[in-house]
């Protein structure tokens, strides 16, 4: 077993043990985006968690800024990759009202039109 698949067990387990907690959801969402990061094999491995880390931290944008971000840019992507462009360009302007200034998500508004 290698080191990123220990992570995703360690972080599996920690859901079940603290389910309400976002920070599982958020490192399990991260360890399933790096798996999922080979060119032209996007599985979307990471939107279950990211979506859940989504539901569990939007009421206080404020304090989960920077991993909403991360969270929305995700989102953008796998809408991208599924060929949603509405729900990619949705999560990618929420990702752009909490960080205008984010040079990725001005990127990919560009690119999306």
């Amino acid at each position: 077993m290698d080191s990123l698949d220990m992570a995703d067990t360690t972080f599996g387990k920690f859901i079940v043990l603290q389910p309400k907690s976002p920070d599982g959801y958020l490192w399990r969402g991260k360890i399933r985006a790096t798996m999922d990061s080979i060119p032209d094999d996007f599985k979307g491995l990471a939107f279950p968690y990211y979506d859940k880390y989504i539901e569990l931290t939007e009421g206080d944008a404020a304090r989960y800024k920077k991993n909403l971000v991360e969270s929305y840019l995700y989102m953008t992507g796998y809408y991208y990759n599924k060929e949603e462009l509405n729900k990619a360009k949705e999560f990618l302007n929420k990702a752009l009202n909490l960080d205008p200034e984010n040079k990725y998500a001005l990127e990919l508004k560009a690119s999306l039109g």
